[in-house]
């Protein structure tokens, strides 16, 4: 027992002792200390937030994965047949324990396969965020049941008191700096108001594409994309005077050889309904930097009247753009709003005359010539910003 005296002493030797054991990279390095100091390669990322618990536990496999996880029959059953089964199938029969690192960021927390350092899972704290243990939750006594509102995770601690320790974290971490999240927000947003937040509204597709292709070659970390549809062949800017520089798929490619990170989103439509094509759209883009998501899996998961119909571009977390437009054929639109959209195609001139206006005909109107009805077509669309179009029966 160290006296009440000595006991400042004692910390000034413990503290130069770890100072000196530090700075012997062999026992830096050794994973016993890195457990023992509870860092990782995420602890100290400034624009991840500040460093929170970190941890070594054991995560059951499966957990986070609902409708595919445990007792499943085409996303009908998803575990929910009852208490004990959801237990017994996912813990005993359908699942493994897997070590993981758990890392407990400011509105976040995710986990880490120790074996190669790799991030298999993030889950954010959200107002259906719940943290819960004991043996009807986890089926164990040192157990940690996490569920927000797209996922659950069960992970085990090796003694009581560590669960305990987590269970307090989470909690603190949950009612303090996550709170925007937790909380409900007006509107009923998952996300808290921000002040002074610019903002700018694009109309047409010329404007919003043009935009979005500036963002993008402007990226220097990472692009996230979520279409209904998208085609991986449309010009972003027209006329396209550089070639194929401003095409989608070359701006996509461009970046990811600069080592922008590129996650893209798409509906995965049902064949026989839609010709969208998302199949195509993803083995067009993805490669080691662009990584392309088709959902949802509607046999296996047992979902078929919904579809994605979101149409959002990230760029580096920072720039955003929202709203209805897809990245995809017959979007690109200008103020003149034409009938067709031919991309660079350069038609022929066709002169459409105006009729004079008469007592026959007190409105003018238009005189279509005869022969190509297509170029015709064509050219009340260019001209039909200052013309008008009367149509006899």
């Amino acid at each position: 027992m160290v006296t009440y005296e000595g006991l400042q002493l004692r910390m000034k030797q413990l503290e130069e002792y770890l100072f000196n054991l530090l700075n012997i990279s062999i026992y830096r390095n050794h994973h016993e200390t890195v457990k023992f100091l509870e860092v990782s390669n995420m602890s100290f990322v400034s624009e991840l937030g500040d460093k929170g618990k970190e941890g070594m536990v054991v995560k059951r496999t499966g957990s986070t994965r609902p409708g595919q996880a445990g007792c499943n029959c085409c996303g009908l059953l998803s575990n929910m047949v009852c208490v004990r089964c959801n237990y017994f199938c996912t813990g005993l029969v359908c699942a493994k324990w897997q070590e993981r690192w758990l890392f407990v960021k400011d509105t976040f927390f995710g986990y880490i396969r120790p074996s190669d350092g790799i991030v298999k899972g993030v889950m954010l704290f959200d107002q259906g965020f719940e943290v819960s243990s004991g043996m009807y939750s986890t089926g164990m006594n040192h157990g940690l049941q996490l569920l927000n509102q797209s996922r659950q995770m069960v992970i085990k601690c090796w003694t009581k008191r560590k669960s305990k320790e987590w269970m307090q974290h989470f909690k603190m971490v949950a009612n303090e700096t996550a709170r925007a999240f937790t909380c409900p927000n007006v509107h009923h947003s998952f996300a808290p108001p921000r002040a002074a937040t610019p903002v700018g509204t694009l109309v047409d597709g010329s404007s919003y594409m043009a935009a979005v292709a500036d963002a993008m070659e402007l990226a220097k970390e990472e692009i996230f994309i979520a279409d209904w549809w998208l085609s991986p062949e449309i010009y972003m800017k027209r006329p396209a005077l550089n070639g194929n520089y401003w095409r989608l798929d070359c701006i996509l490619k461009r970046k990811a050889e600069e080592g922008v990170k590129i996650f893209i989103m798409l509906y995965k439509e049902v064949e026989m309904a839609l010709g969208i094509n998302s199949f195509y759209s993803k083995s067009r883009l993805a490669s080691d930097n662009i990584k392309v998501f088709r959902h949802p899996d509607h046999a296996r998961a047992g979902v078929l009247f919904w579809a994605h119909h979101e149409k959002i571009v990230c760029v580096d977390q920072t720039v955003a753009f929202v709203g209805g437009i897809d990245l995809c054929y017959g979007r690109w639109d200008d103020h003149k709003h034409r009938l067709t959209d031919l991309g660079n195609i350069s038609q022929p001139h066709t002169a459409i005359k105006t009729k004079k206006k008469t007592s026959s005909s007190p409105g003018g109107g238009l005189y279509l010539p005869q022969g190509n009805g297509i170029e015709a077509a064509i050219e009340l669309a260019r001209s039909s910003k200052d013309l008008v179009i009367g149509l006899n029966e």
